[in-house]
């Protein structure tokens, strides 16, 4: 099967916003966590033109299948204040086969991309109650990356710390979320072969 990924610009918003509200309308799917403060979808923040800010901090990446149509959608959005981004949401289409593995094949495109450009830790938002499902989702990803529970957010709840609202863009979480962080393992891990000597280290 002949596949494709690529980075999504504008053009493909109308495409993105037919599968979703397809799959939304065909699951029963509450379309609401993929809204911003003014209930207007966030898909088209994540394909905006080059030349607008912000461009550089949302980004989103389509799968295709042989006939060029797109199955799946996934989208990164980098933090302000940390070398650091988001997986801010995943889409397939209502008709798509073998969903997880398209979306585990995302997850490894998006994860090297980043990584291309300096992203060495990076965290997802998952409901509580499917935290289970989503470790089995992310296993490849753990080879590579250390897993900690960042935090725990109650349902219609304001967190305990404010900085956890940039993962809900400014937004109550609707049910009880976990927030998990993902670090290279590569940053966390020593060289055994590494030679070390006490006068290498400096005190102040």
């Amino acid at each position: 099967m002949s596949v494709h990924i690529r980075r999504l610009v504008q053009e493909d918003l109308p495409v993105i916003e037919a599968m979703a509200e397809e799959k939304f309308t065909m699951t029963n799917t509450a379309s609401g966590i993929f809204e911003d403060s003014t209930n207007t979808k966030v898909f088209k923040y994540f394909v905006l033109p080059q030349n607008v800010y912000g461009a550089d901090k949302m980004r989103a990446f389509g799968y295709f299948d042989e006939d060029s149509k797109l199955i799946a959608v996934i989208g990164l959005r980098c933090l302000d204040n940390s070398p650091s981004w988001i997986f801010s949401f995943i889409v397939t289409a209502h008709k798509c086969g073998n969903s997880i593995r398209i979306i585990k094949e995302l997850l490894t495109f998006a994860i090297d991309y980043q990584e291309k450009s300096g992203f060495y830790q990076w965290f997802v938002v998952s409901k509580l109650e499917k935290f289970d499902a989503w470790q089995k989702l992310f296993t490849g990803a753990r080879e590579k990356y250390h897993h900690y529970v960042y935090a725990r957010v109650l349902a219609n709840t304001m967190p305990k710390w404010l900085d956890h609202l940039q993962f809900s863009g400014g937004k109550l979480f609707p049910y009880d979320i976990n927030i998990s962080m993902y670090m290279s393992r590569s940053l966390c891990t020593s060289d055994d072969s590494v030679e070390f000597n006490e006068r290498d280290i400096d005190f102040l």
